[in-house]
This record gives structure tokens, C-alpha cells and sequence, in this order.
């Protein structure tokens, strides 16, 4: 059982997670799969604005289907795992395999 696992509990929700660069890495190794090419310039972007402090908690969802696959987030996940910051992100959990075409 991984850890979003373990704090969704298979249950359809949304909850603000604090993520370390360490949960980054084991949320992008055993939920991120069939995503779309990651962008290196997107990643080095975000990474530095969180260096910065200009990183903040917004709307837009790290999105994980029913079945615990990682629909949306991963450039800021793998932005967290290279800034070495730890950042607050909106997770949301629960939704069908088909609801983000990658």
C-alpha cells in the first residue's frame, strides 16, 4: 500500500498534502505512469520559483485516478524532488483512468 494509498483510503476526496522532495519521488515512482513527455524547462521553472519562495498553494490539483495513477502534477512533483523545497500542493483523488487524456 503506498502512502497515498494510505491517506485516501480509496476514497474519493481532495485534501492539501505538504510534499517533501523525498514523497515527490515516491509519488512519481509508484503512481506516475503512461504521462505525457516531461518538459525540462517547465521543471527547471517551477523548481526555481520554488527556491524563491514564489511558489504558492493554488487551485490547480495533483490529480490521481481511482486506481492511484498520477493524471496531473507530475512537472510540479518532479519540480519539488529537484528544488530540494518542500511545498504544499491540492490533491485530488478518485477519478476514472479516461477523465485526463495524455
Amino acid at each position: 500500500m503506498s502512502y497515498l494509498d494510505t491517506v485516501f483510503n480509496g476514497t474519493a476526496s481532495a485534501r492539501v498534502i505538504t510534499v517533501t522532495p523525498e514523497l515527490a519521488l515516491i509519488i512519481l515512482k509508484d503512481h506516475n505512469r503512461d504521462n505525457r513527455a516531461v518538459k525540462p524547462a517547465v521543471v527547471k521553472k517551477y523548481a526555481r520559483m520554488m527556491q524563491i519562495g514564489d511558489w504558492k498553494l493554488s487551485p490547480e490539483t495533483i490529480s490521481l485516478s481511482n486506481t492511484g495513477r498520477l493524471l496531473n502534477g507530475q512537472h510540479r512533483l518532479m519540480a519539488v524532488e529537484a528544488s530540494g523545497v518542500t511545498v504544499s500542493f491540492l490533491f485530488a483523488y478518485g477519478f476514472d483512468e479516461d477523465v485526463f487524456s495524455v
